[in-house]
C-alpha cells in the first residue's frame, strides 16, 4: 500500500508483527538496560498496555488537544486531564488489544485531515486515542519526562527570557520511576549536529502538578533546537540537575551510525564505479560493431 510511509510504518508494524507482546522502540530511543522487565510489572500484567506521556499537557499544548480542542470531537472521545502520548516507546499485548490496534491503523490511514488541522501529529496520539474511544484500560507512565542534555554559552540581554541549557532527548521512566529511555528526537543521529555528544546532564520537572508542567523551547545561534525546564526560581518548580552516567551509550551510538553511513557511502560509490565501467564497455562494443 503506497499510503504506508512515514509515520504510519509505526502503526503497521505494531499491528503486523507476529509477537503477541511487544515492546516497540523507535530507532532513535536506547533502552538504558534491558527492558524485558517491563512485560512482568504490574501495569503491563493488569492491563496489557503501556504508554508515556509527552511533554504536552491539554492546559498547555502545541496541537488542539485542550478543553473543547478539535482532536476531541474529530476523535469522539472526552477531554480529560491526561499527558499527551509520546509513541517514541510503546509496550502492549496484541492479541488482548488487537481492536483497538486495528482502530489506530485505521486512524492512521485516515489522519489527512487531522494532520492538515495539527489536531494531533502523526502517530503520536493515535495509540491512546484509538484505546480511549473503545474504552478499553492502558497504563500512563506517571513519571514526567525529563530531558538529557547540556549547557551552551548563550549571549542574551537582562530582558529575554531563556536558558543556558539544552536539551535534545527525552527522558523516560519506568511504573516505578526509574529512568529507563532516551529518545534522542531532536539532535538526529544522521544529522551533522547529531554527531556531538550531548548527554551530559538530566534535568527533571521538581514540582507534582501535571498543570504546572511546562518545557519551553531555546533556538541557539548555531541553529540547534534546545528544550528547557522554565520557572528556574520558583522552589516548588524548580527543575532537579543529575549528573549523567551513561554517556558511554551515546558514544555507541554515534559511532555505529557513523560507521553505517560510511559503509552506504562506500557501497554507492562502489555501484557508481562499477556502472560507469559497464556502460564504458557498452560504449566500445557499439562503436566496435
Amino acid at each position: 500500500d503506497p499510503k504506508i510511509r512515514g509515520f504510519l510504518v509505526k502503526v503497521y508494524a505494531v499491528q503486523m508483527s507476529k509477537f503477541d507482546q511487544l515492546l516497540f522502540l523507535d530507532s532513535d530511543n536506547f533502552p538504558l538496560r534491558d527492558p524485558t522487565y517491563l512485560f512482568d510489572t504490574p501495569e503491563f500484567q493488569e492491563t496489557g498496555a503501556i504508554f508515556w506521556p509527552d511533554f504536552w499537557h491539554p492546559s498547555f499544548s502545541i496541537f488542539d488537544t485542550g478543553p473543547g480542542g478539535l482532536a476531541w470531537e474529530l476523535f469522539g472521545v472526552k477531554c480529560d486531564d491526561e499527558m499527551e502520548q509520546e509513541s517514541g516507546q510503546l509496550l502492549v499485548d496484541r492479541k488482548r488489544h488487537a481492536k483497538a490496534l486495528s482502530l489506530t491503523a485505521w486512524y492512521g490511514h485516515n489522519n489527512s485531515i487531522v494532520q492538515m488541522l495539527r489536531a494531533v501529529w502523526g502517530d503520536k496520539d493515535l495509540f491512546r486515542l484509538a484505546f480511549k474511544r473503545l474504552s478499553v484500560k492502558y497504563h500512563m507512565i506517571q513519571t514526567l519526562p525529563g530531558l538529557a542534555g547540556r549547557n551552551l554559552a548563550r549571549e542574551k540581554s537582562d530582558l529575554e527570557e531563556g536558558s543556558n541549557f539544552c536539551g535534545q532527548t527525552m527522558v523516560q521512566h519506568d511504573p516505578k520511576g526509574e529512568v529507563i529511555f532516551l529518545h534522542r528526537n531532536t539532535a538526529k543521529l544522521d544529522s551533522v549536529s547529531g554527531k556531538v555528544m550531548t548527554w551530559e546532564t538530566i534535568q527533571r520537572y521538581g514540582g507534582i502538578n501535571v498543570a504546572n508542567y511546562r518545557v519551553l523551547m531555546n533556538q541557539f545561534k548555531m541553529a540547534d533546537t534546545c528544550w528547557y525546564f522554565p520557572n528556574m526560581d520558583d522552589p516548588e518548580l524548580n527543575p532537579k540537575y543529575e549528573e549523567v552516567t551513561f554517556g558511554h551509550i551515546e558514544a555507541i551510538a554515534i559511532s555505529r551510525v557513523t560507521a553505517l553511513e560510511t559503509h552506504i557511502r562506500k557501497e554507492s560509490l562502489a555501484k557508481t564505479s562499477r556502472n560507469g565501467v559497464a556502460k564504458s564497455l557498452l560504449k566500445v562494443l557499439y562503436w566496435g560493431t
